[in-house]
């Protein structure tokens, strides 16, 4: 397995030299905008890259054409050149919260709400959602102000420094320009790889609002992004909507977001033509 440093000066030059010269020469933090020495950060946590349902492969890191081809990677991807190492640790607290709900813990937290046989969503009543939602915001932050191509697509222009504030002052409420709504995939055999994968971020538009969806591993969080009110539909089902949180169950094999990914591996160059279809 090559070395994560490897993989991130595969993306792109121009963006590896970039970061580089950023910490030899003590750029700015783009958080705190001291001039200071800056640290490996990552903007999906290390934690969401490591999780796997096999518990011996890595998570599946796909990507568009300008994110770079798909690839296998232990620890993700880390830009060197946005934060210091006193910001950074300012995320730690969020990190691991999110870890904890979305990943490790999220069957002892969340139980399955039915219709009929079916399941149509997750359920908890412990899970503090106003860090949650703190979490996604940070995590969206970090993909906007990052250099990699991974995180090309997210872009928040004005909206920027108020996502910088729900880090930096957390007994202050999340602005309303900024709400989510989770996704849970299901899936079988050797979808579980994809349903678990890390794609690129992917701005849309739902109704007149601006969001995006952001992956982590089977868990896709719908965040607006706009000043805008998201469909009655989903509003209803927003972090922070009710006293209850609730994930949507998603069955991945049917799903658009299936068809992409699969449709971006074949069609890289890594792909081996031996393979067997999926």
């Amino acid at each position: 397995m090559p070395h994560v440093a490897g993989e991130v000066q595969a993306y792109s030059m121009a963006s590896s030299k970039l970061v580089k010269l950023r910490m030899s020469a003590g750029y700015s933090c783009r958080l705190c905008n001291q001039q200071r020495n800056l640290v490996k950060a990552h903007a999906i946590p290390e934690a969401f890259f490591r999780a796997s349902k096999s518990g011996s492969e890595h998570l599946l890191m796909v990507g568009n054409t300008r994110a770079g081809a798909p690839r296998r990677m232990p620890i993700g991807v880390y830009d060197p050149g946005i934060l210091c190492g006193d910001c950074e640790t300012l995320f730690g607290e969020y990190d691991d919260y999110g870890a904890k709900v979305l990943l490790s813990r999220f069957d002892e937290l969340f139980s399955p709400v039915y219709s009929g046989a079916k399941t149509i969503a997750f359920e908890s009543t412990s899970v503090d959602q106003d860090k949650l939602l703190r979490f996604i915001v940070s995590v969206l932050w970090r993909a906007s102000v990052s250099t990699l191509p991974f995180y090309s697509g997210v872009d928040l222009a004005g909206f920027a420094n108020q996502a910088a504030r729900v880090v930096l002052n957390p007994d202050q409420e999340v602005p309303s320009v900024f709400e989510a709504v989770l996704w849970r995939w299901h899936a079988i055999g050797g979808m579980q790889t994809y349903a678990g994968s890390i794609a690129n971020p992917v701005r849309q538009r739902i109704g007149i609002a601006n969001v995006y969806r952001l992956y982590l591993g089977q868990t896709m969080t719908i965040i607006k992004v706009s000043g805008s009110r998201l469909p009655p539909a989903m509003e209803s089902l927003r972090i922070g909507a009710q006293s209850s949180l609730f994930a949507i169950a998603g069955d991945f094999a049917s799903s658009k977001d299936f068809e992409t990914m699969v449709s971006i591996v074949r069609n890289s160059p890594r792909w081996p033509s031996k393979r067997k279809p999926i």
